[in-house]
């Protein structure tokens, strides 16, 4: 694996406290690597497609987040939104990877609003999903 990959993914682990188990969504770098700009060599994504990036849907590895909850998966009292954290861009669709902190699963969603507190204040949360790093389940909206 490339050492810049490496060197980034280390970084975003040891700022999450994250175990080893974490790197696979650390590894989520290479998405960024590939979109800053670069005073030493061309823009890896202006040269293939002609025009600049739009950075404006990235988000920092494990930023804190609101998750929307389907109004079919929630009673009427129920809350409409479950805190969360960014792990990284879903592969297969326009959508964010988040650690829901309600339900303990990785989740796929469109439906994502940044809350930016620094993740000093939930290391708690960052425990909890250490502890379910290697068994991770996908759950669609």
């Amino acid at each position: 694996m490339d050492r810049k990959i490496v060197e980034m993914a280390r970084s975003m682990m040891h700022y999450m406290a994250l175990e080893l188990e974490g790197w696979g969504e650390a590894v989520n770098a290479v998405n960024t690597i590939n979109r800053v700009p670069n005073t030493a060599r061309p823009h890896p994504f202006e040269v293939f497609f002609g025009k600049r990036p739009d950075l404006s849907h990235l988000q920092g590895f494990s930023s804190r987040e609101f998750v929307h909850v389907m109004k079919s998966k929630r009673s009427k009292w129920d809350p409409k939104a479950h805190r969360s954290i960014f792990l990284g861009y879903s592969n297969t669709s326009k959508a964010y990877r988040v650690w829901d902190l309600e339900t303990e699963r990785v989740l796929t969603s469109r439906n994502v609003l940044l809350d930016e507190i620094p993740p000093a204040s939930y290391s708690k949360a960052a425990s909890t999903c250490r502890q379910h790093a290697s068994s991770r389940a996908v759950d669609r909206f």
